[in-house]
C-alpha cells in the first residue's frame, strides 16, 4: 500500500550512490575531509552537508558567532540533494503564487514568493565573495525562462496566473509574458506549442559553489568549523551535562553539543522519528545530453519547463560545455510518479524516467539533428533524493516537543535542536534563505520579517499533520490526492 511506503524508515544515505555530473571532479579541498581525531564536544553540531547547512553555517560565521561548529555529513561533503539536483534557480512564481493562495490565502502566497525571488541575488552575493575565478568555477548567470504549454487548458491555466499574479504583483508587471503558439514554434523552436510563458530564472553550478563556501569558511575560521565527511549519525540523546546537553552518536564517536541542527532533508525521519510520514523521500532523475548539431546555442542564456498532461520536462544549458542538463520525465501523472515517493536510495536510476528523457529533446525541439559521430548523446545520468513535506513547505526552526520522541527540548539560549529541511524539490530557490533565517534565530536575533510565517515549525503544525496522516492512512484515494500537490 502507498501508505505503507510513505512510512518507511528513510535509513541513511546510500554508501554508493549513482556518479552525478555537477560531482565530477569532486572538490578535493573538502571531499573527504576529516579530524584525526573526531572532536568530542561542539558548540553547534550541523548534520549534513547542503545548501541549508552551508547558509546556516555561512550566516552563523560571518554574522559574528563565536562558537565552534562541527558538521557531521554521512557521505562526501556535498554528495546528497544539493550535489545531486537540476542546477536550477528557478521561482515558478505564477504556479506557485496560484497554489499557495489556495493553500494559505493571497497575503501568505504574496510573501512565499517574494522570499523565494530573494535567492538568486543572495546566492550571487556568496558566489562574488568567493573572488573572480570561485564566481566562474559557480557558473552563475541569469536565464530567460520558456515554460511550455502543450495544450490550450494548459495555456489558458497559465494566462489566468499571469492576470492574478500581475494583480498581486504590480511592481513586477512584464517582468514574465505569454507568447502565442505562432510564436512559441518560430522564435523559441518548440514542437507542438501552443503558446508559452517567458520570464526570468537562473542556473548554477551547486556543487561548485556549496564546497568552495565550505572550504573558504573553513580557512577563515580556523579552529572554529570542522568538517567531518563519512560520519554518518545514527541517533541523538540527551545528557545530564547542563552546558553540553546532547549526545550526538556516530560510527566515529561521540560528539557533545551545545546545539543540534538537523539539515538532513529526506533522511530525516530515521534520526527524527516523528517526522515519519511528515518529510517522505522522492527520488528525482537528471541527465546530460550533448546537443543535437541544429539545436540553437544561447550560450546558456536560456532554460526551458514542458508543461505536458503527462508529466514535466525541465532542462537549461552548460554555458561553457553546450550540454543541456535535463531532468523530470515521470509521465502519467501522479499515478505515473507517485512510485518515487517514499524511494531513499539514490544508487538507483529510474529506468522510465532515464527512457523518457533520453529521447525527450529530439521531439520537443523544431531544430535538433544529430550528435557528431565521435560524440555520445548521453554523457551522464544520475538520481537524486528530494525531500517532499506533507504541507509542501520546509520545516524552519527550533524543534517543539512534539517532534521529538524521548527527551525534553531544550532553551534557545542556552542548548536545543533545530531543523531546516524539506524542500520539496525546490531547494535552490528556499533553502539558503531559510539558512539564514535560522542562524538568525540561533544567534538571538529573532525571526527575520522577511521570512514566511508558513515555514516555521511548531507544535500546531506538527500534531495537525501527523492527525491528518493518521485520519487518512487508511484510504489509498485520500493519501493519492494529498501527495499529489507536492
Amino acid at each position: 500500500m502507498l501508505y505503507d511506503t510513505l512510512i518507511k524508515d528513510p535509513l541513511l544515505p546510500e554508501a554508493d550512490p549513482t556518479v552525478s555530473y555537477w560531482q565530477t571532479p569532486l572538490n578535493d579541498k573538502v571531499k573527504d575531509i576529516q579530524s584525526v581525531q573526531l572532536p568530542s564536544q561542539s558548540d553547534i553540531v550541523v548534520i549534513g552537508s547542503g545548501v541549508s547547512a552551508c547558509s546556516t553555517i555561512h550566516e552563523l560565521l560571518t554574522g559574528g558567532y563565536a562558537g565552534k561548529i562541527t558538521v557531521l555529513e554521512a557521505r562526501q561533503i556535498c554528495s546528497g540533494a544539493t550535489g545531486r539536483n537540476g542546477g536550477r534557480i528557478h521561482v515558478h512564481a505564477m504556479q506557485d503564487y496560484d497554489r499557495f493562495r489556495q493553500q494559505f490565502g493571497d497575503v501568505a502566497a504574496e510573501k512565499i514568493v517574494r522570499f523565494q525571488m530573494l535567492h538568486y541575488d543572495a546566492i550571487e552575493k556568496v558566489a562574488r565573495s568567493l573572488g573572480p575565478e570561485g564566481f566562474k568555477q559557480a557558473a552563475l548567470r541569469e536565464t530567460q525562462s520558456v515554460a511550455v504549454a502543450f495544450s490550450e487548458k494548459k495555456l489558458a491555466d497559465m494566462k489566468r496566473m499571469l492576470a492574478n499574479f500581475e494583480a498581486a504583483f504590480p511592481d513586477w508587471i512584464g517582468r514574465w509574458k505569454i507568447v502565442e503558439a505562432e510564436e512559441a514554434q518560430k522564435k523559441y523552436k518548440i514542437k507542438n506549442a501552443t503558446g508559452a510563458m517567458i520570464g526570468v530564472a537562473g542556473a548554477i553550478w551547486p556543487y561548485r559553489l556549496m564546497t568552495a563556501v565550505f572550504a573558504t569558511l573553513q580557512e577563515r575560521y580556523p579552529g572554529r568549523l570542522f568538517l567531518e565527511s563519512n560520519t554518518p549519525v545514527t541517533s541523538v540523546s540527551k545528557t545530564s551535562n547542563p552546558e553540553y546537553a546532547y549526545s550526538v552518536h556516530t560510527p566515529r564517536g561521540i560528539v557533545k553539543a551545545k546545539h543540534v541542527v538537523y539539515c538532513t532533508e529526506a533522511h530525516t525521519a530515521h534520526i527524527l522519528p516523528r517526522f515519519t510520514g511528515l518529510i517522505v523521500p522522492r527520488r528525482g532523475q537528471v541527465m546530460v545530453q550533448r546537443p543535437g548539431a541544429e539545436f540553437e546555442d544561447l550560450s546558456g542564456k536560456r532554460s526551458w519547463s514542458f508543461y505536458l498532461d503527462e508529466g514535466l520536462f525541465y532542462l537549461h544549458q552548460n554555458a561553457t560545455t553546450g550540454d543541456i542538463i535535463l531532468g523530470g520525465g515521470e509521465l502519467g501523472g501522479f499515478d505515473g510518479a507517485h512510485n518515487s515517493y517514499g524511494e531513499r536510495s539514490d544508487a538507483k536510476e529510474s529506468l522510465a524516467a532515464k527512457t523518457h528523457l533520453s529521447g525527450a529533446l529530439r521531439v520537443l525541439f523544431e531544430q535538433w539533428g544529430e550528435v557528431a559521430p565521435n560524440e555520445k548523446s548521453i554523457k551522464a545520468s544520475w538520481s537524486g533524493i528530494m525531500a517532499n513535506s506533507l504541507d509542501h513547505v520546509p520545516f524552519v526552526g527550533q524543534l517543539p516537543q512534539e517532534a521529538i520522541d524521548d527527551r525534553r527540548i531544550g532553551a534557545p539560549d542556552s542548548g536545543a535542536e533545530w531543523i531546516c529541511a524539506g524542500f520539496s524539490g525546490f531547494g535552490m530557490t528556499n533553502a539558503w534563505m531559510s539558512g539564514v533565517a535560522l542562524a538568525r534565530q540561533m544567534a538571538g536575533k529573532g525571526v527575520p520579517e522577511w521570512f514566511p510565517e508558513q515555514y516555521r515549525i511548531s507544535s500546531q503544525r506538527i500534531l495537525q499533520l501527523q492527525m491528518q496522516l493518521a485520519q487518512i492512512g487508511g484510504s489509498e484515494n485520500h493519501l493519492r490526492a494529498l501527495y499529489s500537490k507536492l
